[in-house]
């Protein structure tokens, strides 16, 4: 029930604001494997690696290290402001809830929604870089509660230019490239241009004929847009 579920995001927080050797203590293989791939394997070969972890809250989810470290370490995304995000949709979302997950990146939050809003709920989740859509996916497909969209969502309906990073930094993935133009890491991780399809929030829930009671919405800069087509 729910004061299980935060019972478990308040030992996550422990945890990320805990020693490193706590967090090792925490799960010895995954932290020595993980940080060892980490600092040493993925700046030589750049290539990510497949894991499936188990997560605070019992699903098992797909990531692709070193993104989602913190995941397979402590079975939680650890930032701050993504403890207290898990902690606001375990208190607020009921069973048969609508969930727009919006920015969705591999779908942790989807999956925390998924799990809060049961087989009477949904959950959309849209995510614009095909890269991370693939892994998405994965996570989403067998949650009968869930669909996922390669989509953009954007102030018109209208083809957009989305600049997708490596691995590493597939977190800034973006419409809005300009605000990442004199960050330090850019000049080594150049993104990829993609067009991709964009939609707007109003088309968007006509079209799967939904009315949502929760809007996540997280995509590097993109949200007024976002907000701008979804004045319905």
């Amino acid at each position: 029930g729910m004061s299980d579920l935060l019972e478990k995001i308040k030992k996550l927080k422990k945890l990320s604001e805990g020693s490193k050797l706590q967090r090792m203590l925490y799960n010895p293989l995954n932290y020595l494997s993980g940080i060892y791939f980490y600092k040493f394997i993925y700046p030589r070969k750049k290539k990510g690696r497949s894991k499936v972890c188990k997560t605070f809250f019992g699903s098992t989810i797909n990531i692709l290290l070193p993104a989602g470290l913190d995941i397979y370490l402590l079975g939680g995304k650890s930032h701050d402001s993504e403890i207290r995000l898990a902690a606001f949709l375990v208190k607020n979302i009921k069973s048969g809830d609508t969930f727009i997950d919006i920015g969705a990146h591999i779908g942790y939050y989807s999956l925390i929604a998924s799990h809060l809003v049961k087989k009477e709920g949904k959950v959309i989740s849209i995510e614009a870089s095909s890269e991370t859509f693939q892994v998405l996916e994965k996570n989403t497909s067998n949650h009968s509660n869930c669909q996922s969209f390669n989509w953009a969502c954007t102030a018109k309906n209208a083809d957009v230019t989305f600049y997708e990073f490596p691995l590493l930094y597939s977190e800034y993935n973006t419409l809005k490239l300009e605000q990442f133009e004199n960050a330090a890491w850019i000049k080594n991780n150049p993104p990829q241009r993609r067009t991709i399809t964009g939609k707007t929030l109003n088309h968007i829930t006509s079209e799967l004929n939904i009315s949502p009671n929760f809007i996540k919405i997280d995509v590097e800069g993109a949200e007024l847009d976002i907000i701008k087509g979804g004045s319905e």
